[in-house]
């Protein structure tokens, strides 16, 4: 399999079209290895693995190609499709297997918490060019339901930074992208402040060390609810569009406002306070895809929309 790089360039847009789907907290949890899971025992060849679910998976309100996910020796996971790509990063390092004990697995537990959870699990593995007493364990769970992320960190030992370049420890990030990477529509770029995982303001740049034992780093869905997923909260049509696009809104409290970026992510429209059947010109779009993020107080949907040529 290809290597993937990843190469996020920060796209600046207004503050009401980045408002940001997931907020951050931490806390402090015992870890727990599991032992049921399977194993991916090629990615210790190929640096990564492509895992097929035959189920839905959505994160930011997307439905994610659930064909194509991507787990990484060097501790990610990644997904794209032809709107969006995905990157949850909970330990981004050189990464090796050691003489005993390394593995990446991956399981769906139904029985744990109140929801299904996708779990990834990275258990003794090795950072390259460190001492050989170095090793690291963590955990990526995605609540399939209400959309949570955790990074759980269990017992590691980091005495050198040779496995995370230029940084002083692993790379710890979520990110929204384009389909080729190049263009970030939401990142949240976790750092060691005062002890404490903290979200770096701007940039991108590495934990200091590994995050501690029993550490979980939640990303929680801010704008995101049931209700703002369901089919019939908004209709937007016609799809492929021409000249207009139309957007009805059930009536409800609050106002909503719509942006429209092209596929680099960049804001090309900006909407504000949808009326139920508002009519938006469309017309000086070029024929392509583009994605539309709704905002209301409750929530925040992403649509792709297809411009046609007109007749």
């Amino acid at each position: 399999m290809k290597k993937i790089k990843l190469s996020i360039l920060f796209t600046f847009i207004s503050a009401l079209c980045s408002a940001q789907f997931y907020t951050f907290d931490h806390y402090t949890e015992k870890y727990t290895e599991f032992d049921d899971g399977e194993e991916l025992y090629d990615i210790f060849i190929d640096n990564n693995a492509l895992v097929s679910l035959n189920m839905e998976i959505r994160l930011y309100d997307h439905l994610l190609n659930s064909s194509t996910l991507v787990v990484g020796k060097n501790g990610f996971l990644v997904n794209t499709s032809d709107s969006f790509s995905f990157a949850l990063d909970p330990f981004v390092a050189k990464l090796e297997q050691r003489e005993t004990g390394s593995s990446v697995s991956i399981k769906i537990d139904s029985v744990s918490k109140s929801e299904p959870i996708l779990q990834v699990q990275w258990k003794n593995m090795g950072l390259i060019d460190h001492d050989s007493s170095d090793f690291a364990n963590f955990q990526l769970w995605v609540y399939l339901e209400t959309q949570q992320i955790e990074f759980r960190y269990g017992p590691s030992k980091v005495t050198g930074t040779q496995a995370f370049g230029n940084y002083n420890g692993p790379q710890i990030l979520l990110a929204l992208l384009t389909p080729d990477f190049l263009n970030s529509h939401e990142d949240i770029v976790i750092i060691e402040k005062d002890g404490n995982p903290a979200i770096l303001p701007v940039g991108l740049d590495g934990y200091t060390g590994a995050p501690p034992d029993g550490m979980v780093m939640r990303f929680s869905n801010k704008l995101l609810t049931t209700e703002s997923l369901s089919a019939d909260v908004y209709l937007i049509y016609p799809n492929p569009i021409d000249t207009y696009l139309v957007i009805d809104k059930v009536p409800g409290p609050g106002k909503s406002s719509a942006c429209i970026f092209d596929n680099s992510g960049k804001l090309l429209m900006e909407i504000s306070d949808i009326e139920a059947g508002k009519k938006i010109d469309v017309s000086s779009l070029q024929q392509g895809t583009y994605g539309v993020r709704i905002i209301s107080d409750s929530g925040s949907i992403y649509r792709v929309l297809v411009k046609r040529v007109q007749d």
